[in-house]
């Protein structure tokens, strides 16, 4: 009988590298209560941070050509990739918040804004976002092509070149 999808130790292994990356992503972003001065606390759970490494694995199976190069928990082909694309989920996240948050207060000529940071934030994720689709569609190229490697073939090999009498032979 054959089984459907992946085993169960293969699961296993996904989760446990899925814990260890989630601790990674939050060192990459320096999420730490040391490290938020503001808020004095993290900025993400565990379950965002996990969330938005499993939506840079979709988008990089989803959005970059070649679609048939895929990559799993287990097999992503670029850690610091994998780290930037997730890092821009976060952003984005971070974003919509500040959005969501912002607001302006005016009294007797005085007038506070609150969480202005969303346009400066916006700028940055659009960077990162551009740095991320040009990095992922350089690996999937380069990865298409090993895999060529060998049998890729044309029929113009051995064509003659003019000033080229080697390839006469």
């Amino acid at each position: 009988m054959l089984s459907k999808g992946p085993s169960k130790t293969t699961n296993i292994a996904a989760q446990e590298r899925l814990v260890i990356l989630v601790n990674v992503l939050r060192d990459y972003l320096m999420d730490w209560e040391e490290s938020n001065h503001l808020i004095e606390s993290r900025e993400f759970t565990d379950n965002q941070l996990r969330s938005f490494l499993l939506m840079a694995l979709d988008f990089y199976n989803t959005r970059i050509t070649p679609m048939s190069i895929q990559a799993t928990i287990l097999d992503f082909p670029s850690l610091t990739l994998w780290l930037d694309t997730a890092s821009m989920f976060a952003l984005k996240s971070i974003i919509y918040r500040f959005n969501r948050n912002a607001f302006q207060y005016n009294d007797s000529g005085t007038s506070v804004s609150v969480e202005e940071k969303g346009p400066m934030y916006e700028a940055t994720m659009q960077r990162i976002m551009q740095e991320v689709i040009t990095a992922c569609k350089s690996v999937k190229e380069n990865i298409n092509l090993e895999n060529c490697y060998g049998g890729f073939s044309s029929e113009f090999l051995n064509m003659y070149v003019p000033g080229n009498l080697g390839s006469l032979s």
